[in-house]
């Protein structure tokens, strides 16, 4: 699985433009499910992980500990204000839209 982790890090390090596509596509999926929230936290990792500085320029600009993001990208599900607060550190807002149908 490495292998596959390392190659989309270096796509979105490539194609930064993929990567408010990969993050709407991932939260579009997001259900009450942990399988999604975990998916959700890895897609945010590979993020993190393409980004100069990675982790802990993240850690720097959200005010949480490098440790307590990894245990977040490992195990998923955190609080609404923790997740506002990584994707602004990412460059990305999170953004509500009515469903229709």
């Amino acid at each position: 699985m490495q292998d596959m982790d390392d190659f989309i890090i270096e796509q979105l390090k490539e194609n930064p433009g993929l990567i408010p596509d990969l993050l709407r596509d991932t939260l579009q999926d997001l259900n009450s499910e942990d399988d999604n929230f975990k998916s959700l936290m890895k897609t945010i990792f590979y993020i993190t992980k393409s980004k100069d500085g990675g982790v802990s320029e993240l850690a720097r600009k959200t005010g949480l500990t490098r440790q307590s993001l990894y245990r977040m990208f490992k195990k998923g599900n955190p609080t609404l204000k923790t997740l506002v607060s990584i994707l602004n550190g990412l460059g990305v807002r999170l953004e509500i839209k009515a469903i229709h149908g």
